[in-house]
């Protein structure tokens, strides 16, 4: 069995927050034991209960906050960098294949209310783009076809019940899920251990995805170069979309396709019924 642990980057209801996605990490289950072990005893040495990326990259603000309850509140640079080399050493130790989406709002907010109800909720497209890319990494990797993927995603209440239901529709209609993926669970980061390393891939898609779009000229952030590394090992490059405004206009198109095709075809067999009563 493969499992998978799938964390959100941004917030689509919030204005603020420039891209939407999901991403994360699966391996095989005995893997994640190993891993789960060694990144409780790594942080258990740092005294940190669990791992959080936007408090590790905000620690500077909480310092100067006589109330925050940040874990890394106070703590050197060099100290941060070396934490931090160790979770993504247990992240690569792991042998886990990191995937994922990301969607820049401003382009989703382009686009005219109407379109935008076509896609739900930008959530639901990283939600089901990490499923489809599970399921290609297992065709890809050569499983046998009976193997499947379980996913764990961040527990999200406003969207849990909406994600389950996305699912169903997923399953009935796309055939590479039904073949490989089973029914998503749910999960605390705080208690589900891998679900802290989802954030880290989560986060460092949606700081790449900035950079490529308004700070081209910066280099690649550390944490994205490692995850890139453990792509290539396991010999496949990652499976990160970083999606256009063209991307999301094909599949406007695509989407309006599909609903001339069934409107046509609704059409057709109102006709032959009605033809059928008038014969009878």
């Amino acid at each position: 069995m493969i499992w998978g642990y799938m964390d959100e980057t941004g917030h689509s209801k919030d204005e603020r927050q420039r891209f939407n996605g999901m991403a994360g990490l699966i391996a095989p289950a005995d893997h994640w034991e190993q891993f789960e072990r060694d990144w409780k005893r790594t942080l258990r040495k740092a005294h940190v209960p669990y791992f959080h990326m936007k408090d590790f990259e905000h620690s500077e603000k909480a310092a100067q906050s006589t109330k925050s309850k940040n874990p890394f509140k106070g703590w050197k640079p060099a100290d941060k960098e070396r934490l931090f080399a160790k979770l993504l050493k247990h992240m690569q130790d792991a042998h886990a294949f990191p995937l994922g989406a990301s969607l820049c709002m401003d382009d989703f907010r382009r686009l005219t209310p109407a379109q935008q109800a076509m896609f739900d909720d930008p959530y639901y497209m990283g939600f089901c783009s990490t499923l489809a890319y599970a399921s290609g990494f297992l065709d890809k990797v050569g499983a046998a076809s009976t193997e499947r993927a379980a996913i764990i995603f961040d527990n999200q209440v406003e969207f849990r019940h909406r994600a389950l239901e996305f699912f169903e529709k997923a399953y009935n209609q796309e055939s590479f899920i039904k073949r490989r993926i089973n029914s998503p669970n749910f999960g605390d980061m705080r208690e589900v251990v891998p679900l802290q390393a989802a954030d880290i891939v989560a986060y460092e898609l949606y700081k790449e995805h900035d950079r490529r779009l308004y700070r081209p000229d910066d280099p690649i952030r550390n944490g994205y170069h490692v995850l890139l590394g453990m792509g290539q090992t396991l010999g496949f490059p990652p499976l990160f979309r970083f999606r256009s405004a063209k991307d999301l206009h094909e599949d406007v198109k695509a989407i309006e396709a599909e609903h001339r095709r069934i409107a046509y075809w609704r059409k057709r067999k109102a006709a032959k019924s009605k033809q059928s009563e008038g014969s009878g």
